[in-house]
């Protein structure tokens, strides 16, 4: 709410499990799921993120998980960052383009404001 005050046009939320869990889905306006295609890179990004992890709990904690197919069926925009850094930022600004030209955020907005100028006036309502 703080950046939506602010008059921040967009907030990136990263939630864990937002697919799995499926509860903040409904509140979100786009959602956007990151991959990497190749299985290997997965492992070892994950145990370079997660020292603790030896290969075979990194492969038990992404089979855990929904399967990235499942995810990206549920997602509005997918990042492939199965390649170099220029490819996944050139994604990237492909997305950022998109948000920037969305004005779900105006919406959001007024139907905010209308509610604190209703609490306002109930408030103002009830002192005099």
């Amino acid at each position: 709410m703080v950046n939506l005050v602010k008059g921040h046009r967009f907030v990136v939320l990263d939630v864990p499990l937002l697919f799995e869990t499926k509860q903040m889905l409904g509140l979100l306006s786009f959602k956007l799921v990151v991959y990497c295609d190749d299985e290997n890179e997965q492992i070892r990004r994950l145990m370079k993120r997660n020292p603790e992890l030896g290969e075979k709990q990194a492969r038990a904690r992404i089979e855990s998980q929904l399967g990235m197919k499942e995810k990206m069926k549920m997602a509005d925009v997918c990042i492939d960052n199965s390649r170099d850094l220029e490819h996944t930022r050139e994604q990237i600004d492909r997305v950022y383009s998109m948000l920037a030209k969305s004005k779900k955020y105006v919406w959001i907005r007024v139907a905010f404001l209308s509610i604190l100028v209703g609490a306002v006036f109930s408030l103002f309502k009830l002192i005099f």
